[in-house]
C-alpha cells in the first residue's frame, strides 16, 4: 500500500485498533477483563476488605455464643509446706485431742495447737451457666452480626467497582497514549514524504529554497512531538502494572477495542431507577441504620434483669501420703438461679440509651443525603455521558473532514497549486483532529466506566 495512504487509513482503523507489544518473548498480554482480574486479586486494600468480611462471619458465631451454655473446669493441686493451726488452751502436756487424718494437735500446760489440713491437696470443679433471659440482648447482638456481616460484604462490593473503575481509567488512557503515539508517527512520516516531495520539486525547479527549509523545519518538529508521545505512552503502561500487580519492568501488551458504542436511552433509564437499590455504598449506609437499631435494642436490654441458671459438680481431696482414700475424697454439687438487675446507675443506662438513640438518627440523615447524592450523581452521569458523545460526533466529523483537505492539498501540492506553508497548515489540523477524535472517544469510554460505577452496574452486566 501507497506510505501515504496508509498513514491517512490511521484515522479510520482507531475504532478497532490492537496495542503493539513492548517486549518480546515471553510478553504477556492482558485485556482489560485481565487487568481488571489481576486488579482484584492484586489491590492491597480490597485484601484488607477481604479478611474484615472474613471476620465479619465469625462474628456470628460469636453472637451465637451468647445464648448457648457455657461450661468450664477448674482444678487445682496443691503441697502445703506449713499447714495453718489453732490453740486450746488447758490440756495436759503431753496430752492430745482431735488428731487424725485431717488435723494434728501438739499438747502443753498451756494448750493445744491443731493443725488444719493435710500436706497434699486437690480440688476439681465443673460449672456450667446457661442464660435464661437477657431481656433480648443475645438476639439483638446474633441479628446485628448478621447484619455486620451483610455489611463487610457490601464493602468488598463496593472496593471492587472502585478498583474496576480504576484499572479502566488506567487501561483507556494506556491505550490513548499509544493510540496518539501512533498518530504522531503518522505525521512523521507524512512530514518525511513531504520533505522528500519538495527536494524532487527543489530539484525541478519548482520549489524555492525556502519550501525546502520550511519542509525539513515541519520534520524536525514532528520527531520531538513524537518522542513525548512514546513518553506518555511507556509512563501510561506503568501506571497500570503498578494498578494490576505486574512489575514494572516486566514487558507487557495490551489488547482490546478502543471503540465506543453508545449507551440506549432504555438502557440509562432503566438503571436511573435502579440506582438506589444497586449501589454498595448506600446498602451499607442502609445496614449501618439497622445495626445501630440493634444497639439501641442492646442498650436498653441494661434496664431490666438477667436470668441465668448456674449449676456445677466439685471434687476434692486432701492427703498427708498422695494416696486419697476414700475418706480423704469428697464431692459436692449445686444447681441454682442467678439474677443480675442493675436497679440503678445514676442514670448512665438511660444516657447510654439516649447515645444510641442519637446515633441511629444521625444514621437515618447521612442515608438520605447519601440517596440524595445519588440521584445528583446519576444525573451528572448521564450528564456526561450525552456530552461526551456529542464531542465524539463532532470529532469524527472533523477529522473525516481534516483527512479529506489534506488529500486535497496533497494533490494540490504536487501539482504546484498550493505552498509549503499551505501543505503544513493542512497536516497540522489533520493532526490535532486525529488526537482530538482519539481524546474525544477515551473521554466518552472514561464517561461510561463512570456512568455504571454510579449507577451500581455489577461485572458481567456491563
Amino acid at each position: 500500500m501507497d506510505p501515504l495512504k496508509a498513514a491517512l487509513a490511521i484515522g479510520t482503523v482507531l475504532g478497532l485498533s490492537v496495542l503493539p507489544a513492548l517486549g518480546g518473548e515471553g510478553t504477556g498480554v492482558y485485556d482489560l477483563d485481565r487487568c481488571v482480574e489481576c486488579a482484584l486479586e492484586a489491590n492491597r486494600s480490597l485484601q484488607v476488605a477481604r479478611l474484615e468480611q472474613e471476620k465479619a462471619g465469625h462474628r456470628i458465631r460469636e453472637a451465637w455464643a451468647g445464648a448457648l451454655p457455657q461450661v468450664g473446669l477448674e482444678g487445682t493441686f496443691r503441697r502445703n509446706f506449713k499447714l495453718p493451726s489453732f490453740y486450746f488452751g488447758g490440756f495436759p502436756e503431753g496430752d492430745s485431742t482431735g488428731s487424725g487424718d485431717g488435723a494434728s494437735s501438739e499438747g502443753s500446760a498451756d494448750g493445744v495447737r491443731i493443725e488444719i489440713g493435710a500436706k497434699y491437696d486437690y480440688t476439681g470443679t465443673f460449672s456450667l451457666t446457661q442464660p435464661l433471659w437477657l431481656a433480648g440482648k443475645v438476639g439483638a447482638a446474633l441479628q446485628a452480626a448478621k447484619i455486620y456481616d451483610r455489611s463487610k460484604k457490601e464493602e468488598v462490593e463496593a472496593w471492587n467497582r472502585d478498583v474496576i473503575l480504576t484499572v479502566k481509567s488506567l487501561f483507556y488512557g494506556a491505550l490513548l497514549a499509544r493510540e496518539e503515539e501512533e498518530v504522531y508517527r503518522a505525521a512523521l512520516e507524512l512530514a518525511e514524504r513531504s520533505l522528500e516531495t519538495t527536494r524532487l520539486r527543489r530539484d525541478r525547479g519548482l520549489a524555492s529554497e525556502f519550501d525546502l527549509l520550511r519542509a525539513e523545519v515541519a520534520v524536525g518538529e514532528a520527531k520531538p512531538a513524537l518522542i513525548e508521545a512514546e513518553n506518555r505512552a511507556r509512563q501510561a503502561v506503568d501506571e497500570l502494572k503498578i494498578a494490576i500487580g505486574v512489575p514494572v519492568e516486566d514487558p507487557i501488551e495490551l489488547s482490546g477495542e478502543f471503540d465506543y458504542s453508545p449507551i440506549p436511552k432504555e438502557r440509562l433509564d432503566l438503571y436511573r431507577e435502579s440506582a438506589l437499590e444497586n449501589r454498595p455504598d448506600l446498602e451499607v449506609l442502609a445496614l449501618q441504620v439497622d445495626l445501630l437499631e440493634q444497639n439501641v435494642r442492646v442498650t436498653k436490654s441494661d434496664l431490666y434483669p438477667n436470668f441465668y441458671l448456674t449449676g456445677s459438680y466439685e471434687l476434692s481431696g486432701s492427703s498427708n501420703d498422695l494416696e486419697f482414700d476414700e475418706r480423704e475424697r469428697t464431692t459436692s454439687s449445686t444447681a441454682g438461679v442467678y439474677v443480675s438487675f442493675p436497679f440503678w446507675t445514676s442514670g448512665a443506662t438511660r444516657a447510654k440509651v439516649r447515645q444510641a438513640r442519637a446515633d441511629l438518627k444521625m444514621a437515618e440523615i447521612q442515608l438520605d443525603l447519601a440517596r440524595e447524592r445519588t440521584r445528583k450523581d446519576v444525573r451528572s452521569a448521564e450528564s456526561d455521558i450525552v456530552a461526551a458523545e456529542e464531542k465524539l460526533d463532532a470529532a469524527v466529523l472533523t477529522m473525516g473532514q481534516a483527512e479529506r483537505a489534506y488529500e486535497i492539498a496533497e494533490t494540490r501540492y504536487e501539482n504546484g497549486l498550493l505552498t509549503q506553508i499551505e501543505l503544513l497548515d493542512a497536516r497540522l489540523a489533520l493532526t490535532r483532529a486525529r488526537v482530538t477524535h482519539l481524546r474525544a472517544l477515551h473521554d466518552a469510554l472514561l464517561a461510561e466506566a463512570g456512568w455504571v460505577r454510579v449507577v451500581g452496574v455489577s461485572r458481567g452486566e456491563e
